[in-house]
């Protein structure tokens, strides 16, 4: 199976097909994440997310994604503090 010290002889099909490494970028993983969150139009409207502004503005998705998850989850004495959206249910579907 192993000719002289080489390794595996037959192993050139695994690696004829090893695909590159995926690489993101951090906008290209924000874009991503904010196109799911907002493909929701009860989300959209709740947020009041511009989808053209989405589509072609890196730092509105930025602000919209930090609408939704913000950057501190409880507010300490020396942690920075944040806006959320509060994302309770209306009335009308309790």
């Amino acid at each position: 199976m192993t000719g002289g010290g080489e390794g595996f002889t037959a192993m050139t099909h695994v690696t004829a097909r090893q695909s590159d490494r995926l690489r993101w970028t951090e906008d290209g993983i924000l874009t991503l994440i904010v196109n799911r969150l907002f493909a929701s139009r009860t989300l959209r409207d709740l947020v009041a997310v511009d989808q053209d502004q989405l589509k072609v503005s890196a730092a509105y998705r930025k602000e919209v994604f930090y609408r939704v998850f913000p950057k501190s989850v409880h507010a300490g004495k020396n942690e920075l503090t944040s806006r959320c959206v509060e994302m309770s249910p209306s009335p009308a579907r309790v």
